[in-house]
């Protein structure tokens, strides 16, 4: 992804499931050092997205999101913001807040496994603005979460989200306008 700056944004794990970022500039230099920096240990790499100032917002470990600004350090003590939700999707706003689109396991009933599909929207310091858990916007009874996830937001907040439901083994996808002031 893109620093803003002329650069980019890498993310990467290694053989032992250790995630690492870094931003390299215009000239190819590793700004943030050879090995980069550790996030956290996970299997994949995680949704991840510019602040257009060099830094970038990650999702790591589970439900976790941490800020890293244009020098490589973290803005968020610890291991970051609990976002309690799978965040597929993600997206700043022109003021560098986070939006997060995902879903959140809510539990089985006779063998079928229940997700809401969630919003979330994550301030400049590292605050959830929209109840703990989000913004519902579905609910899906499956065994596997839609992997469809998509959204625009331009500088005022959102365009439109989008998102495909799985429930009884048939997708039907959907489309919503949504205003970025959620009461």
């Amino acid at each position: 992804m893109t620093d803003g700056g002329g650069g980019c944004i890498v993310a990467w794990t290694e053989a032992g499931g250790d995630l690492h970022i870094n931003r390299i500039d215009s000239l190819g230099t590793r700004v943030w050092g050879d090995s980069g920096k550790y996030v956290w240990n996970s299997p994949a790499r995680p949704p991840t997205v510019s602040d257009g100032r060099g830094g970038c917002y990650i999702v790591c470990g589970i439900g976790r999101l941490q800020r890293f600004d244009h020098d490589g350090n973290i803005y968020w003590s610890g291991s970051g913001v609990l976002v309690p939700m799978g965040a597929a999707e993600m997206e700043i706003d022109g003021l560098s807040n986070v939006y997060l689109f995902g879903s959140i396991f809510i539990g089985v009933a006779n063998g079928i496994y229940s997700w809401t599909t969630n919003i979330q929207k994550v301030s400049t310091s590292g605050m959830r603005l929209w109840d703990s858990l989000g913004v519902v916007i579905d609910t899906e009874k499956t065994n596997h979460p839609s992997p469809n996830y998509s959204m625009a937001v331009n500088s005022n907040g959102f365009d439109y989200l989008a998102w495909g439901n799985n429930s009884n083994d048939t997708t039907i996808n959907y489309i919503q306008n949504i205003s970025n002031e959620v009461d």
